[in-house]
């Protein structure tokens, strides 16, 4: 249960099939494939390949963070370069 009572849950389903917020608190419920189930009534089997399913998740996020930060350095990297070489000569290349 949460603070005020109502029950935590995990949706299972999603872009790849998968996603899971128990935002700290124990997971009652989840929703798979638009059906509700009680975690704790699944096999032991459904409660590991849950587990998994959120490991992934979270790989997946940050993942997707760090290629965030990749990204926002490449262009401040590329902004510094560019202005830097401003005046260095240089020459003008064809496309071939």
């Amino acid at each position: 249960m949460t603070r005020d009572g109502a029950q935590a849950s995990a949706i299972v389903g999603g872009k790849i099939g998968f996603a899971f917020s128990d935002k700290g608190m124990a997971v009652r419920n989840m929703i798979f494939k638009g059906r509700q189930y009680v975690v704790d009534d699944l096999p032991e089997e459904a409660k590991q390949l849950l587990g998994l399913l959120q490991a992934a998740g979270d790989q997946i996020t940050r993942g997707q963070a760090s290629v965030a930060i990749a990204e926002t350095a490449r262009q401040v990297l590329g902004a510094k370069l560019d202005q830097l070489l401003r005046d260095v000569p240089s020459s003008e290349v064809s496309d071939a």
